[in-house]
């Protein structure tokens, strides 16, 4: 898994079924991933799409101090499968910045800031549990 490194971030790309998988998230976000890209083509019905994304993406961003951006194919496919949309926005504290999960098509947006990547993967850590860079806190070499 390698990430792409543009001039304004470090992203990685994670595939729909692929989000469920935690160390997929964090591979990226040791390679220094900025922002997880997650497309899907999932059929579940914007709701339900929602409720999936509400538990697992605060997960994968906090976890991993990285922004995750997601989206869902939307409409039939031709093939007697019909998608339900949905797009989703996370800030690395696991915050959702933007969402529609009405089941139609969308676009959505938020400010990305870097400043609060900076924040966290600078600090300490230690004197304040605000901004934590858990990752860089793992301990490998005790579950190898």
């Amino acid at each position: 898994l390698d990430v792409i490194r543009t001039s304004k971030a470090v992203i990685g790309i994670q595939m729909c079924w692929e989000s469920h998988f935690p160390d997929i998230t964090s591979t990226y976000a040791v390679q220094g991933a900025d922002l997880v890209l997650m497309p899907h083509a999932s059929g579940l019905s914007g709701g339900h799409r929602s409720d999936i994304w509400r538990r697992i993406l605060p997960a994968r961003a906090y976890d991993n101090s990285v922004f995750v951006a997601c989206c869902n194919a939307c409409g039939p496919n031709g093939a007697e499968i019909s998608f339900g949309g949905g797009a989703m926005i996370l800030d690395p504290k696991g915050k959702i910045l933007a969402e529609d999960c009405s089941g139609g098509e969308c676009v959505i947006t938020a400010d990305l800031e870097s400043g609060i990547l900076r924040r966290i993967r600078d600090g300490d850590g230690y004197r304040t549990m605000r901004d934590v860079h858990y990752l860089s806190k793992r301990r490998p070499e005790l579950y190898k």
